[in-house]
């Protein structure tokens, strides 16, 4: 019986966590001045926002170093992506990270890591043992 109140105990708080960071989040707009590619930015932590609204729901998170983007979007949306993430952050983007293959997840990957900064360039040696 004692359990079940425990795991009780962590539902409630799990659910007054979601609830509260959803009411708390900041909302606004972004988009062109006709009303298309209408983006979404919800702020989810001080550093953190999702937009939505630009094919898949895409995350930046930014810091001293530049900025991470999960999802760029589909290419329709790219341009609304890019001016969303720069209102949000002057720091250069550093990283996409995709979660799909899906077009509406990578669409936008060329055009968004283009308006990026690279930190380092990879390079590929193969060694023989």
């Amino acid at each position: 019986m004692r359990s079940m109140s425990r795991a009780q105990t962590v539902v409630v708080i799990a659910m007054a966590l979601f609830i509260g960071t959803s009411v708390t989040a900041q909302r606004r707009a972004e988009g062109n001045a006709d009303g298309s590619a209408r983006l979404e930015v919800l702020q989810v932590r001080p550093n953190v926002h999702m937009i939505a609204g630009a094919g898949a729901n895409l995350t930046v998170q930014f810091g001293a170093d530049g900025a991470v983007v999960v999802d760029a979007g589909s290419l329709e949306k790219a341009d609304a992506v890019l001016d969303a993430i720069r209102r949000l952050t002057g720091q250069p983007i550093r990283h996409v990270i995709d979660t799909s293959a899906d077009p509406d997840h990578v669409g936008g990957n060329e055009h968004v890591s283009k308006a990026g900064r690279t930190l380092f360039r990879r390079t590929t040696c193969w060694a023989r043992a």
